[in-house]
C-alpha cells in the first residue's frame, strides 16, 4: 500500500466528520447596515442561495441579534452612527460567552480602499472586506468562501471541545479509584506535595496558605478475615461502604484517598492535634457504630467492622515531606493496631 493511500484513509474520516449538512439547517447570515437600500439589495442578492438572512438597521440592534441567532456569517457596514463595524467586530471576536461567535466569518463593508483602513479592520478581527458599491457576483462568492471557512472552524472548535472533555474525563479516571470513586494513590502523589508547599510563605505576600496539614492513615481491622470467610466480592462491598462513610464523616475540605488495598488516607488542612483527634473519632465511630449491610444476590450479611487510624501533622516548623509524613502516620496507625485496634494514635509533632 502506498503512503498516499494510507494517508487518505486516515484523512477521509476526518474530512467527512467536518462536512456540514446544508439540508438539515439553513446557514445563518446577518446583514447590519444603516442604509436600507443597501440592506435590501444585499438580501436580494443572497436570498436565491437559500440562506436564512436577518437584518439590523444599526449596531446595537445588530449586537442583540448576533447574540440571539449566533450567525455563521456577518456582513457589517464600517461606518454606523451608534456602534461602528470595527467595534462590533471586536466584540464578536473577543466574546467568551458564545464560543461559536468567535469563529463566525465577519465581512466589513467599506467605501475606503486605503491600506490603513484594511489594517485597522484586520487588527479588529475582520476576515474579509467588500468595497461599496457591492458587486453581487463578488458578494455571493465571498459569502460562499466565508461560510466554508466559518463552518470548518466551528466544526474544528466543537471537535476540540469534545477532545478536551474526553481528555478531562481520562485525567479524572486516572486519578480516581474505580472501586470506590475516591481519589487514588496517583492523585495523592500529585496533590500532597502541593499541599505541603502551601505551608511555606508566599514569596509575594509573605503569608502561608495553611498553618498545618493533617494526614490520617486509616486501615480496616482484620480485613483479611472478611475476604477469607466471605470472599473478595463481599470484601469489595465492605471497602465501598467504608469509602462512603469516610466521605460522609470527614470535613468538607478533607480529601479522602484510597491508598491501596484496605488502606485509606484522609488529608485535611488546618487541624491542630486536638481537632485532628476529634475528627478521627467521628470517622472511627461512623464505621464502628453501625454494621455494614451486604446484599449480593444470595449473600445477606451484617458485618461488624472497625478501623484503626494513625495521625501525623505537618506544619512550617517540622518541614515534613510527603514520604516522612506518610511514614509517621503509618507508624501511628500500627501503634493503634498494637494497642488493640479500633482506636486512634497520633504521632508527636
Amino acid at each position: 500500500m502506498s503512503l498516499s493511500s494510507t494517508t487518505n484513509e486516515h484523512i477521509q474520516p476526518v474530512v467527512q466528520s467536518l462536512k456540514y449538512d446544508f439540508k438539515r439547517d439553513k446557514l445563518k447570515i446577518l446583514v447590519i447596515d444603516d442604509d436600507p437600500v443597501l440592506v435590501k439589495l444585499t438580501c436580494k442578492h443572497l436570498s436565491p442561495e437559500g440562506y436564512r438572512v436577518e437584518t439590523a438597521a444599526n449596531g446595537e440592534i445588530g449586537w442583540n441579534l448576533i447574540t440571539e441567532m449566533q450567525p455563521d456569517l456577518i456582513i457589517c457596514d464600517w461606518a454606523m452612527p451608534d456602534i461602528s463595524g470595527v467595534t462590533l467586530c471586536q466584540r464578536v471576536k473577543a466574546n467568551s460567552d458564545y464560543p461559536d461567535l468567535r469563529v463566525s466569518y465577519f465581512i466589513l463593508l467599506t467605501a475606503h480602499s486605503e491600506i490603513n483602513y484594511r489594517v485597522l479592520g484586520l487588527d479588529a478581527g475582520a476576515d474579509e472586506f467588500l468595497t461599496k458599491p457591492i458587486n453581487p457576483y463578488e458578494l455571493r462568492a465571498r459569502v460562499r468562501a466565508g461560510l466554508r471557512i466559518s463552518l470548518m472552524a466551528k466544526s474544528l472548535a466543537r471537535a476540540n471541545q469534545r477532545l478536551l472533555a474526553r481528555n478531562e474525563l481520562l485525567a479524572s479516571l486516572s486519578l480516581t479509584d474505580q472501586l470506590t470513586n475516591l481519589l487514588n494513590r496517583r492523585a495523592m502523589d500529585e496533590g500532597l506535595p502541593r499541599l505541603l508547599q502551601s505551608l511555606e510563605a508566599n514569596s509575594s505576600s509573605g503569608r502561608v496558605e495553611h498553618d498545618c496539614i493533617c494526614l490520617m492513615m486509616i486501615d480496616i481491622d482484620f480485613f483479611k478475615l472478611v475476604n477469607d470467610n466471605h470472599g473478595h466480592l463481599v470484601g469489595d462491598e465492605v471497602i465501598k461502604a467504608i469509602a462512603g462513610r469516610l466521605q460522609n464523616s470527614s470535613r468538607p475540605d478533607s480529601l479522602v484517598y484510597r491508598f491501596g488495598g484496605e488502606e485509606f488516607l484522609c488529608i485535611t488542612p488546618d487541624l491542630d492535634p486536638a481537632q485532628a483527634l476529634e475528627l478521627a473519632e467521628i470517622i472511627r465511630c461512623s464505621i464502628s457504630d453501625r454494621p455494614i449491610n451486604i446484599n449480593l444476590q444470595d449473600i445477606f450479611l451484617n458485618l461488624e467492622v472497625t478501623i484503626s487510624i494513625g495521625i501525623a501533622i505537618a506544619n512550617k516548623f517540622n518541614n515534613q515531606d510527603t514520604y516522612s509524613l506518610i511514614k509517621q502516620a503509618d507508624y501511628a496507625m500500627y501503634r493503634a493496631k498494637n494497642l488493640g485496634r479500633n482506636r486512634t494514635c497520633i504521632s508527636p509533632i
